[in-house]
């Protein structure tokens, strides 16, 4: 089977390949890479003609996609979910670890997914770029691409990937592009997805300010209430998101606890558990930012000091994962082998290693933050 090369990806590097039934995100050692090198030169030059900002040299990740696959996937909605897909599938898991290993080093943004805009033509001539800003076509002789400037170029193993969420996701993304007219909840998961790529995309590369960041929080409430929208007609809000977030798994009694007070309205309180109590945080805070209130850290950060956006994502991966009925537990049958009963083990321990992580952090975040020599005087 041959592969085509549809997008370089700088800001990546893929120690084991990330596979779809039609698409794939390959490293720079992978043999599609190479195959494709010796039929067009200038591929290979466009591809070895890369640095980050400070001249040392990478060789990008690649977006490719099978020879056969059919016209309908070849779109850019398609390739945009694709991508969203992946990003879902490893950056809220990144940040639920970050918050509990500190020192965790993998995709926090997606703009470490980004496709880069210049790609050789289908000719192997020339190179072109097509934008909301550029529509260019250019020689390869004299290229310079470049890593972002304001992001580390990461390694992405498999063990960084979400992989029973992310094979359910292809799973839909097949069934959402394949043709014919797409089932609401195809239309409003990658949708939701979409936005919740932006959610994630650092707020600026430098000189962030608080509206900023607070302008990717309220990124994260669109993501949810296109989740939940129920279609023509109906519509989403606050209590649709809850239902959906109580309707997940949540193992530890920590995290299921209704201890956490919310407000529904000046006259309403009632007790939740820590991941409604968490949306309804952002979901003021949205608010707050969106409609010129006023704002401080304190509708960013926790009291325990852990940011309020990196929670969230935690908190979405677990809602999509709700939504798609991905659930921890794995049937095994009794009569089954025992290397089938070894696999359902194994992928039921993989299934869980996802949600234990956004619960520890969710566990951390809620604990009181430690006083320090400065908070005694």
């Amino acid at each position: 089977m041959s592969w085509n090369i549809l997008a370089a990806l700088p800001n990546i590097v893929v120690t084991d390949p990330i596979e779809g039934e039609q698409f794939s995100m390959i490293g720079s050692d992978d043999a599609r890479l190479s195959d494709n090198f010796g039929l067009q030169p200038n591929l290979k030059a466009f591809f070895r003609r890369f640095t980050n900002s400070h001249g040392v040299r990478i060789t990008p990740a690649a977006l490719v996609a099978r020879s056969d696959t059919p016209a309908e996937f070849l779109n850019s909605e398609a390739v945009s979910g694709f991508r969203d897909a992946v990003a879902a599938s490893i950056i809220p898991f990144a940040r639920a670890a970050a918050i509990t290993h500190r020192n965790y080093s993998r995709p926090m943004y997606s703009d470490s997914f980004d496709l880069y805009p210049w790609m050789v033509d289908r000719n192997g001539e020339h190179l072109i770029a097509n934008t909301p800003a550029v529509s260019a076509l250019h020689q390869i002789k004299g290229f310079r691409g470049l890593s972002s400037p304001g992001l580390s170029v990461v390694q992405i193993r498999d063990w960084d990937i979400d992989e029973a969420l992310l094979k359910v996701l292809l799973d839909w993304w097949r069934k959402r592009f394949s043709g014919g007219t797409p089932h609401w909840e195809q239309l409003a998961l990658f949708r939701s997805l979409n936005a919740a790529n932006a959610a994630m995309q650092m707020p600026q590369s430098a000189g962030a300010t608080i509206y900023d960041w607070g302008r990717s929080l309220s990124l994260w409430i669109s993501a949810f209430e296109i989740l939940v929208h129920p279609g023509p007609g109906g519509e989403a809000n606050r209590a649709k998101v809850f239902a959906l977030i109580e309707r997940g798994e949540w193992e530890r009694e920590a995290v299921r606890e209704k201890v956490h007070d919310v407000r529904l309205s000046k006259k309403s309180v009632v007790r939740k558990a820590f991941p409604s109590y968490l949306y309804a945080l952002a979901y003021q805070a949205r608010n707050n930012f969106l409609h010129g209130e006023p704002v401080g850290r304190e509708h960013l950060v926790l009291p325990s000091g852990q940011p309020v956006g990196f929670l969230v994502s935690a908190l979405y991966r677990n809602a999509i994962a709700t939504f798609v009925d991905l659930t921890a537990t794995v049937s095994i049958d009794g009569k089954a082998s025992v290397g089938a009963i070894a696999q359902a083990i194994s992928e039921m321990s993989d299934r869980r290693r996802v949600p234990r992580t956004v619960e520890d952090a969710f566990i951390k975040a809620m604990a009181p933050k430690p006083e320090t020599e400065d908070d005694d005087e």
